[in-house]
C-alpha cells in the first residue's frame, strides 16, 4: 500500500503481516503510522481475515477515560470496571485490538491505552495472551510526522 508506513513497536520497519506475527510471539504492540484514510484500517482488517481472527476496532479520538474504565460503586467504595469492548476471550485463536488514531486521544485516555498496550493490563483487567494490539497513529503527511490531540505535548516525546 502506497504511503502506508508500517512499524513494529520498536520502529523496525516490517510488513504488517510480519509485525503482527512477531507481536503474537512477543506480546509487544504493533505501531502503524498512516495517512488519515481507511486504507490502514482495511489493511489490518484484511490481515485479521487472513489469520481468521476477529478484530476489535476502537476510534480512540472519541473515547473518554470512562469509556475505558467505568466507575462503579462496590461495597460503598468506588471501583473501576473495565469496559465491555475490551477482549476477554482467551480460549480461541488470536484477537486483534486496533486502537485507531491513538495520537488524537486526550491525555488521560492516551495514558490508559498506552498502559494497556505495553503492560497488557489496566487495573484488575489483563489482555488475553492471544490478543495482538495494533496502535495506529494518524500522520499529517508522507514525512511520518504526526499530530497530537494536546498541543502542549511536543511531538518529539
Amino acid at each position: 500500500m502506497k504511503n502506508l508506513k508500517l512499524y513494529e513497536s520498536f520502529m523496525s520497519g516490517l510488513p504488517l503481516e510480519k509485525a503482527i506475527g512477531q507481536s503474537m510471539e512477543s506480546g509487544r504492540p504493533v505501531l502503524l503510522s498512516a495517512a488519515p484514510d481507511t486504507r490502514a484500517v482495511a489493511a489490518v482488517a484484511k490481515e485479521a481475515d487472513n489469520i481468521g481472527c476477529p478484530m476489535i476496532h476502537v476510534d480512540c479520538k472519541q473515547l473518554t477515560p470512562e469509556d475505558i474504565e467505568i466507575p462503579s460503586l462496590r461495597d460503598e467504595k468506588t471501583a473501576l470496571t473495565p469496559a465491555a469492548w475490551l477482549p476477554y476471550d482467551n480460549s480461541g485463536g488470536p484477537i486483534i485490538l486496533l486502537l485507531d488514531e491513538i495520537n488524537r486521544a486526550g491525555r488521560q485516555v492516551l495514558d490508559k491505552l498506552m498502559k494497556l498496550a505495553y503492560s497488557r493490563s489496566l487495573g484488575s483487567y489483563s489482555l488475553p495472551a492471544n490478543c495482538v494490539v495494533v496502535l495506529r497513529i494518524h500522520s499529517n503527511d508522507s514525512s511520518g510526522d504526526f499530530e497530537l490531540a494536546d498541543r502542549s505535548i511536543p511531538a518529539s516525546l
